[in-house]
């Protein structure tokens, strides 16, 4: 049970930081695009 209540949590905050990242690419998107690229 409790590697399922890890397992659980480490998907939560894998889906926050992927939100994060997503809001932090439209926000620098413009700037970092052609770097990226």
């Amino acid at each position: 049970m409790r590697m399922f209540g890890l397992s659980r949590l480490g998907h939560a905050l894998w889906a926050v930081l992927e939100v994060l990242a997503d809001l932090a690419m439209l926000d620098a998107g413009p700037a970092l695009g052609p770097v990226q690229n």
